[in-house]
């Protein structure tokens, strides 16, 4: 026999969702369906986080269930499959309409490789690339809630600030602070911001050898003070989503 490595799972079910997990009977013709959507959404997400299979997730969702006393059936692998497709969820545009407080938005790039036919011939063949063909992905997430807001690829040849208006056009609520790195430190950046959300908090490392322009209106933050800026951020995203929630504002 294999020993089989222990694991603790600590998985919790809100109340509201437990409320609403079936259908309220209503009166019209057919066949009323059995579930909420809120129950397929939450067995399509244990199916997601744990990488299971349709029947892998219906049996793993009745042992959450069993484990938390709750006596609600849970919906087979026919029905989650069926349900998937038609799945009404809040997208995010209307999560940001919703919004009332203010974001701190983090914007950064990576590179993407694109692969193509040139890797396969190198990998069965030996044959040597000649060009190597990269994408740039341009992404920016709000800090409390670790959600991707706004998203851009274009080609590697376009650097952060001329991306950066585009991001800006997806975000529909205000922004509190903004954080980048040094890639977008500059003049325009910073009027960008300025003329789009008022009283926003600009934290951009200038480069070393960065002085200010004569003809800046804004005044930079000191190198300084946005090094411990993001010394602090570090320590903050290790720490747990309720210490997050009761220091964010203070950190920044």
């Amino acid at each position: 026999m294999k020993a089989c490595a222990s694991a603790d799972i600590n998985i919790w079910i809100d109340s509201s969702v437990a409320a609403n997990w079936n259908v309220a009977q209503i009166k019209r013709r057919g066949r009323p369906p059995k579930f909420a959507d809120v129950a397929i959404e939450t067995c399509l997400q244990l199916r997601v986080v744990f990488g299971l299979a349709l029947r892998q997730t219906q049996g793993f969702a009745r042992t959450v269930l069993r484990l938390m006393k709750l006596d609600l059936p849970v919906p087979d692998f026919s029905t989650l499959s069926r349900r998937a497709g038609g799945l009404k969820l809040l997208s995010l545009k209307r999560q940001l309409t919703a919004r009332t407080e203010p974001i701190h938005l983090v914007v950064d790039s990576t590179g993407a490789k694109i692969f193509g036919a040139g890797e396969w011939q190198k990998a069965k063949h030996g044959a040597k690339l000649t060009r190597r063909t990269w994408r740039k992905l341009h992404l920016g997430l709000d800090l409390k809630s670790g959600q991707i807001l706004c998203s851009e690829l274009t080609q590697e040849s376009v650097g952060d600030p001329t991306a950066l208006p585009g991001l800006l056009d997806q975000i529909d609520g205000p922004v509190a602070a903004f954080l980048g790195d040094d890639a977008y430190d500059g003049q325009s950046t910073r009027q960008e911001l300025v003329d789009r959300f008022e009283g926003v908090k600009i934290i951009i490392p200038p480069p070393k050898t960065a002085v200010p322009s004569p003809k800046a209106e804004i005044k930079p933050i000191s190198v300084t003070q946005t090094f411990f800026v993001f010394k602090r951020m570090a320590r903050w995203l290790g720490r747990s989503k309720l210490a997050k929630d009761e220091d964010l504002e203070e950190k920044l």
